[in-house]
């Protein structure tokens, strides 16, 4: 059975209404149109619900090894790959199953600008890049019809995060979302959605 299509939406609205006290998504406009995502806390609870309903045999977590980090002058770039596993036993032994992949980037400039053009350092740049391309990865990861809902109620209930991405201060903690690349098996499983997070256009 496909614990995904088992999940009420509802109930994990449910779920974060009484978890999280912070956004559960973001917004931000580009060329005049909304741009949305799953803030980290959301895309890491909606992941914790999954894998609480599955009595932790389906899991979504950063894949072992799949961390890449690499320092330029000026930004920290990291890649990150996430998967969906099912956990159970096979000849006694815990084994994990690799159902699905997808990638997450991100970029993170060592520095802000200001309006008046002075520059100030972003603190923990390396860790808030990280931490994007965790979520970019995760995010993917969760099943749109659930994603949908929680954009829908994050919208109504002021959970939604509004942001810019050119203020420098904001870039620091939000960044602009593309997809930069779909790879599938033959049957509709996605195995390698690359998305890339850009503080800078």
């Amino acid at each position: 059975k496909d614990i995904f299509e088992e999940i009420d939406p509802e109930e994990l609205v449910r779920a974060l209404e009484n978890r999280v006290t912070g956004a559960w998504a973001y917004e931000f406009t580009m060329d005049g149109k909304p741009v949305r995502g799953l803030s980290s806390i959301g895309a890491d609870e909606a992941a914790l619900f999954i894998a609480q309903k599955s009595k932790g045999q389906t899991v979504i977590r950063i894949m072992p090894g799949s961390f890449k980090s690499t320092e330029e002058s000026d930004c920290f770039k990291i890649e990150v790959m996430a998967g969906v596993y099912v956990v159970g036993f096979y000849n006694g032994k815990p084994t994990d199953l690799l159902l699905n992949s997808a990638f997450g980037f991100s970029r993170m400039p060592k520095k802000g600008i200001r309006k008046d053009k002075s520059t100030w350092d972003i603190p923990h740049a390396e860790v808030i890049a990280l931490t994007k391309a965790q979520r970019n990865a995760k995010a993917h990861l969760i099943p749109d019809r659930l994603t949908q809902v929680i954009m829908r109620e994050a919208l109504k209930k002021g959970k939604m995060a509004k942001t810019d991405p050119d203020s420098p201060e904001e870039s620091a903690q939000n960044g602009t979302q593309e997809k930069t690349e779909k790879k599938t098996d033959g049957k509709g499983k996605n195995w390698g959605l690359f998305w890339m997070t850009a503080t800078n256009k």
